[in-house]
């Protein structure tokens, strides 16, 4: 299993495998950004909005689709924040 720490390192290619290798789910990737950003944003202020429903039913399709067995996108359930 994956630490959140070490998911805030990693780059889109290694969080795609990670997730394709079912190490992560999509939903713990959005689970890990928006943590990030509850710790930080008040010191960057980098936010205008955030799309927090549509990131968690995005996280849903992914991990859907990743339990089918289906292809997913270079950077399906990468949390971008």
């Amino acid at each position: 299993m994956t630490t959140a720490n070490e998911l805030e390192f990693k780059t889109a290619s290694e969080l795609r495998q990670a997730l394709l290798n079912k190490e992560v789910s999509a939903k713990e990737l959005v689970d890990n950004a928006y943590k990030r950003i509850e710790e930080v944003e008040n010191q960057v202020n980098a936010l205008n909005s955030l799309t927090k429903d549509l990131a968690y039913e995005t996280a849903k399709t992914v991990d859907e689709k990743i339990s089918r067995g289906e292809n997913i996108p270079l950077l399906a359930g990468i949390p971008i924040a």
